[in-house]
């Protein structure tokens, strides 16, 4: 997940040397788009935006959920993203 999510919004980041974000199956975790912002608070907030988009004439399926939802698992699990000050929000669409 474009590495990391550019080492949670810091500088420079080597995107060829990072390891990918696993699903559960194993299989690299490649939404259609990632947002995120910083929000300097106290609290120094970290907001993302995970959106899986399929095409306008497809009728959204149980196998689409079922792959949004992976992506927010494959989010909660990496180290990476374990920090008390952030918000995932996950959205499918067409």
């Amino acid at each position: 997940m474009l590495a990391a999510h550019l080492h949670l919004l810091g500088d420079d980041v080597d995107l060829a040397s990072m390891p990918p974000v696993l699903r559960e199956d194993g299989s690299d975790a490649i939404p259609d788009l990632v947002l995120s912002r910083t929000i300097e608070t106290a609290e120094n907030k970290l907001e993302h935006l995970i959106v899986e988009l399929k095409r306008p004439s497809q009728s959204l399926t149980s196998a689409d959920i079922e792959q949004l939802r992976s992506y927010a698992v494959a989010d909660a699990r990496d180290d990476r993203f374990q920090q008390p000050n952030v918000q995932w929000t996950h959205v499918l669409d067409r």
